[in-house]
């Protein structure tokens, strides 16, 4: 009777054991052009914060396709930038709004997200002015 009592007391601690979530974190750096039909670009630099900002990324879980985050490029003075620090580890779809017939080349981008790692993914965003 004691072995029995000890296995399901055993059983018990067992099942009550925190689960850990194993995450990483993604960051994305953003190129966005063409900005002008003709070099020189003669934007100002917050044109060309407003012309990276109208762009948001979408990050879905890759089978489910469940919706985690959606939020518009920040611009740090030389590219756009996109980041989530804490992700579960696994597969994710990255896509793009708005999208059109030049800036969805290449979307949506599959990410893996690995145990305490950061993933970092360059892209570039066609704007189709020419």
């Amino acid at each position: 009777m004691k072995s029995l009592i000890s296995v399901f007391l055993l059983m018990v601690l067992v099942g009550c054991e925190k689960t850990v979530m194993e995450t990483g974190s993604l960051v994305v750096n953003v190129s966005v052009g063409p900005l002008c039909p003709v070099e020189p670009c003669k934007k100002t630099p917050s044109e060309i914060k407003l012309a990276y900002e109208a762009y948001s990324l979408v990050l879905t879980e890759a089978i489910s396709g469940t919706l985690l985050v959606e939020k518009p490029l920040s611009y740090d003075g030389t590219r756009g930038t996109f980041g989530v620090s804490t992700l579960e580890v696994g597969d994710y779809k990255l896509t793009i709004k708005p999208d059109n017939v030049f800036s969805r080349k290449g979307f949506p981008k599959d990410i893996k997200i690995e145990s305490g790692k950061t993933t970092t993914v360059d892209i570039s965003i066609d704007t189709g002015i020419r």
